[in-house]
Order: C-alpha cells, then structure tokens, then sequence
C-alpha cells in the first residue's frame, strides 16, 4: 500500500485559472474525453476534473503529477508556481490527525479549538483535497461525539466506489476508511451497512507492510486499524485479530511511538480471553496496560481500561 500527499497548492487566482485553461487545452489537443483521461477514477475523478478545468479546484502536487503523467507532459511545464501550505495549519492537522480524546473533556474542548482556528484562518484559501481532510476530521469527531451514523455516510456517498477502485490509499483515502469504520460500529446493522462488502479488500490492503509511509501517515493507518480490531472482534474473527495486532506492534516498534501501547495491550487481553481462554496470560497484557496508561499520565484512558477489565473478566 502507498501513500501520496503534498504539502504544497497552487495560490494565486490568476494562476489557478492559467492551469485549469492549459489542462484543457492540453487534454483537447490529447483528443482525449474527461472519462479517457481520469482512466478508472481511482487517482483523480470526472467530477474532479471537471472542477479543475473549471478553475474552482486548487490540484495538489499529487494530481498535477497524474494529469502531466496522462497528458505526456513534463511536469514543470504544466505547474504553475506552487508553495507551501502555511506552518500553523499543518501543525494544527497534525495534531488532529495524531491525538486522541478519550471522550476526556479537555482534550475535546482542544480538538474543538483547532478546528475553530482552521475554519477561521485557512480553510477557505486550501486546496480541495486539504479541505476533505479537513471534513473528515470534522465527520469522525461529529460521529463519534453524536454516534448519528448519518453524518458520516452523507459524506462517503461520494467516495465508497472511488475506493473500490484502489490500489493505494492517499491520506484522503485513509481518512474516509477510518471514518467508513467508525460508521460501521456505531451501525446496529452492520451487515447492511454499504461498506459491509469493502471491509476484506479494505482491510487486506491495509495490513499490507508498507516502510515509506510518513509519520503522520502511520499515525492514521493505526488508528484506522485499531478500528477495524474492534470490527473483528466484534464479529469473532480471531485469526484477522491476530493478523491486525501483529501489524499495530510493527507500527509502534517502526515509529517508536508508545502512545497507543496501552491499547495494544487491551486488544491482546481480549485476545487471549476471547480466543485462547487463557486468563493468566490476558491479565499480564492488563497489567501491562495500566502500568503504561499510568506512566504517560493518561487518567482517562486509565480508568476506562479498569472498567473494560472487569467487564471482560465477569
């Protein structure tokens, strides 16, 4: 599985219009219909081509490579002048797409603070995929605060068959399953839920090793596949279980990132409760959980893994 993301977007009014005129001039002289060029629709859609030629859609660098690539055409000869998205906001998503709440108020009222400041100060001026990134965040924390399954599936009707098609997910792609997943446990009928047919496909690629990702990008693969755990536990599938957590352990040991550790170690009691029926061993990975929650400070996560323990071991 790959990831592709940029972190730069054309600016100026003048020059969005200059590239939404030079990729349908070249496209035309190509003979090419919007359907020819957009191929499957798994890089870049009519819909989304349509605005780009439109000039109401700012590309990012990764769309500018697949409409020059598709055009035969050198890059630098299509690319208008590009720069940077501004540091704040990138330090703003970054800390959206790498914290977790734990349902603990403070943290809640953060994430609702870096929203307000985004919305306020640069989302209007982001580049259409920025700006998804941006929707699905808002959608999951939304979902997860309301649990009104609707707001999230509102949002993914216009993507579900886009990641049909998929070989590799972009962080737009990762964001929208996370959020297909989080629907799916807050649906009460799961079964009929539309990503219902996905979730193998999904969840095969995901499990893929993949040591280029970026760091941020491995922080939302595993949060996502955190997700797809409880979805399989949920339906006793104890080999995908088994699967899915040997790939959080190689996350966390190739980022050096612990943060998520004590919830490793809630999955691998559950694990050895659920599947293998062994108590002594389940209570190591409890024990193991509180003391890191404990460490990192995290009172939140501490008392809901205490209140999962008892639970688990009635």
């Amino acid at each position: 599985m790959g990831i592709m993301y940029s972190g730069r977007t054309i600016t100026m009014v003048e020059d969005l219009r200059k590239f939404a005129t030079l990729v349908k001039k070249y496209r035309k002289q190509k003979g090419m219909t919007k359907e020819e060029l957009c191929q499957d629709e798994s890089e870049l859609t009519v819909r989304q081509l349509t605005r780009i030629e439109s000039g109401l859609s700012r590309p990012t660098l990764t769309k500018i490579n697949f409409l020059a690539e598709r055009l035969d055409m050198n890059l630098f000869s299509l690319m208008p002048d590009y720069t940077e998205l501004p540091k704040e906001y990138l330090d703003l998503k970054y800390q959206l797409l790498r914290n977790t709440t734990y349902s603990d108020k403070r943290k809640i009222y953060e994430e609702e603070k870096r929203f307000e400041i985004i919305y306020e100060n640069y989302y209007e001026d982001l580049p259409e995929e920025e700006q998804l990134i941006v929707d699905i965040l808002t959608t999951i924390s939304d979902v997860n605060e309301s649990e009104l399954i609707e707001l999230g599936n509102h949002l993914l009707e216009d993507y579900l068959d886009q990641l049909k098609k998929k070989n590799t997910y972009t962080l737009n792609d990762l964001l929208l399953i996370k959020l297909l997943l989080i629907v799916m446990i807050h649906d009460d009928d799961i079964y009929c839920n539309p990503g219902w047919q996905l979730l193998p496909q999904i969840v095969q690629r995901l499990l893929v090793d993949d040591g280029e990702l970026l760091i941020y990008q491995q922080f939302v693969l595993r949060d996502t596949l955190f997700l797809a755990l409880g979805l399989f536990f949920r339906l006793g599938d104890y080999k995908k279980v088994r699967e899915i957590l040997d790939r959080l352990i190689q996350i966390m040991e190739r980022t050096q990132d612990y943060q998520k550790k004590s919830l490793i170690d809630m999955f691998e009691w559950k694990y050895y409760l659920s599947f293998k029926n062994d108590k002594k061993e389940a209570k190591k990975y409890y024990e193991s959980a509180i003391h890191f929650a404990e460490m990192i400070k995290e009172d939140m996560l501490l008392k809901k893994l205490k209140q999962e323990w008892q639970q688990d071991i009635k």
